[in-house]
């Protein structure tokens, strides 16, 4: 069973041929995270594989990437 992911998790978060875009990021409180060019977006509850897919899908419906390729990692 997946994790869910929490405030205070640290995430490795690779958008794949967006450097830019991929890094280390902390959960806010209230499970909220603030990515480049999104904002906040709000993942309380979610498990990596359906946070990567929620990001994924912001990117591709604001527009800014087509077929996104995201990975997330929780870090220990």
């Amino acid at each position: 069973m997946q994790q869910t992911i929490t405030a205070g998790d640290h995430l490795n978060i690779r958008v794949f041929g967006e450097d830019g875009l991929s890094g280390i990021y902390t959960v806010q409180d209230g499970g909220v995270l603030h990515l480049p060019l999104l904002g906040l977006v709000d993942i309380n509850g979610l498990g990596v594989q359906q946070m990567a897919e929620l990001i994924a899908d912001a990117y591709q419906s604001a527009r800014i990437l087509k077929n996104p390729d995201i990975r997330v990692e929780r870090l220990p």
